[in-house]
């Protein structure tokens, strides 16, 4: 279908052409060049960008001369200066006219009524996108893989015309590891981000079908649950900000158990048993227990004899789930009737202990340390109990960890981060008057390794409470002190990006939440450029803190400019 849309846009060029030949070619340059906006996209709209196409028609003698220019900035999907050409030029010739009015019909046709769909349409989760609540993907079959950011603006803005929806964001891109890649080559298929739809632009859309979605090796087979289930599961209570509920409930028996739907879960492992494992390796104990489902989970362990040790891909266990969330009983459970290793870590380092103490539960922690677990546990980032405690904002576990003798103020990590780094991150003023009342106020001004102090790591994480605080002592210069690289508090605001290694998925969603999102920009398929991508993890976005962060930094600047 798309090739046979390109041959009629090229015959069409062509009878333009021929149409043009006995205008003076003059004044069709002198009027393209009025126009040559039109063939940019708005961020491309430069006067140096302008300038550079007008020079090009300057030199344009004849009319072949001026079709072969033109071509370069025209294509089957950004043609309206060609209409517009033809609607001024071709007044006498309404055929002309008509094959171009035919031609937009047929695009439109294209993207809607093809019966091997031009644009399918899936739950944004499946790619990694989780900047808004409800996003749709679209993806939109394309024929080129050198397509430009320009080409993409008017590409993804017919697809907008023709389907009746809003403007909206979009990304090109591929998948690699859950992780987006964004390039400047692309391709079989474009990735596109709709903002939730309307009813009407929901009906319209569910008339392309969808059964499979393959881009390279990447195939996703759309499974579509029994509307009873389906209303079971959308009537249950989820937060929609968790940061692993997007990817870990990639099988229908994974959502039931993070839910709670105990007969539900009891139906599907009658139906389809246990083999069939989620993303990462994430399992059914694992999902009852980072859900806190204790009768989901003594099902799956006491009925159907799960392994409650079992643990993803990274060696995340149930226990691990649980003393995050701070499900006292499920670990309890675990750990006294299941006889599971309380000090057993995953392959970043992290046990229940740390955990708990990362989630800011005081009871778990305090169930760890009457359990004798080792309260010097240290993860591979070299975070010990004393950090994590601090990264939670939690001033009552810090307090008790104080009482019980075993908080240190001085504990660094591999990069040389304190406890007050930690706390910069969460942004629990709270916590930040606790330190600052009971600790050295050296500890506010200590630099990691990289230079980086405090407010640094505040600002990159848009803590603008702790931001506040720190000006309201130091003063508003201190937004100016460099780290060892040049980098002041204002360029950490600006980037906000954390650059975290894998160590787990699980523990690198749970300590980095992000709201910028980790786009890759690499110009070439280079090998070597990809397996660097690879060492980061996608995050789930946080939108009312990407408008934070705006906000903070338009302040920040009025007060030190």
């Amino acid at each position: 279908m798309i090739g046979s849309l390109q041959e009629v846009y090229l015959d069409y060029m062509h009878f333009t052409k021929e149409s043009f030949r006995s205008i003076d070619v003059s004044e069709v340059v002198d009027f393209i060049q009025d126009y040559i906006a039109l063939l940019l996209s708005p961020c491309s709209r430069k006067p140096q960008m302008i300038e550079s196409i007008e020079k090009e028609f300057d030199h344009v003698k004849t009319m072949n001369q001026l079709f072969k220019v033109l071509r370069k900035y025209v294509s089957w999907f950004n043609f309206e200066l060609v209409v517009k050409l033809v609607n001024t030029f071709i007044t006498d010739e309404r055929d002309l006219q008509r094959k171009w009015s035919t031609y937009r019909e047929k695009l439109k046709d294209y993207f809607k009524n093809n019966n091997t769909p031009a644009v399918q349409i899936v739950d944004s989760i499946e790619f990694g996108l989780s900047d808004v609540p409800g996003t749709k993907v679209m993806i939109a079959k394309v024929a080129r893989d050198d397509y430009t950011l320009n080409d993409l603006y008017f590409f993804h803005k017919l697809i907008a015309d023709a389907l009746e929806v809003p403007e909206y964001d979009f990304y090109f891109c591929t998948i690699q590891n859950g992780c987006i890649e964004l390039k400047y080559s692309i391709p079989d298929f474009l990735y596109f981000v709709l903002f939730p739809l309307s009813n009407q632009q929901c009906d319209s859309l569910a008339e392309i079908g969808i059964i499979k979605i393959t881009c390279q090796e990447y195939v996703h087979e759309m499974k579509q649950l029994p509307e009873n289930q389906l209303k079971k599961l959308h009537d249950s209570f989820i937060d929609i900000y968790d940061p692993l509920w997007y990817e870990n409930t990639s099988t229908p028996l994974n959502e039931a158990c993070w839910r709670g739907l105990k007969d539900e879960v009891q139906r599907l492992i009658d139906k389809t048993g246990l083999q069939e494992r989620g993303k990462n390796g994430w399992s059914p104990p694992l999902a009852a227990s980072y859900g806190g489902h204790i009768d989901v989970l003594c099902l799956l362990i006491d009925v159907y004899h799960c392994d409650p040790s079992q643990g993803d891909d990274d060696g995340v266990i149930s226990l691990h789930m649980a003393s995050y969330k701070g499900h006292l009983n499920i670990a309890q459970y675990l750990v006294n009737e299941c006889h599971v290793d309380p000090d057993i870590a995953d392959s970043s380092g992290n046990t229940g202990l740390l955990y708990s103490a990362l989630g800011g539960h005081v009871d778990l922690v305090i169930m760890f340390i009457k359990k004798k677990c080792n309260v010097s546990a240290v993860n591979r980032e070299g975070s010990t109990l004393s950090l994590l405690a601090c990264k939670s904002g939690q001033v009552a576990l810090v307090d008790q960890l104080k009482q019980f003798g075993i908080f240190s103020e001085d504990d660094i990590d591999s990069n040389g981060c304190g406890i007050v780094h930690y706390c910069a991150i969460r942004d629990s003023l709270e916590l930040l008057e606790y330190l600052y009342n009971n600790y050295k106020i050296e500890l506010f001004q200590k630099r990691d390794h990289y230079g980086a102090t405090p407010l640094h790591i505040a600002c990159q994480y848009a803590s603008s409470g702790f931001i506040m605080k720190m000006v309201n002592i130091f003063g508003y210069k201190v937004l100016l002190e460099a780290d060892y690289s040049g980098r002041s508090c204002l360029h950490y605001l600006c980037s906000g990006l954390v650059d975290k290694y894998c160590i787990t998925e699980v523990y690198n969603k749970l300590t980095a939440p992000r709201d910028i999102p980790l786009l890759g920009q690499i110009p070439t398929f280079n090998m070597v450029a990809k397996e660097e991508m690879y060492k980061y993890v996608l995050l789930n976005i946080n939108v009312t803190k990407q408008h934070k962060r705006v906000s903070l930094l338009s302040t920040l600047l009025k007060k030190t400019s």
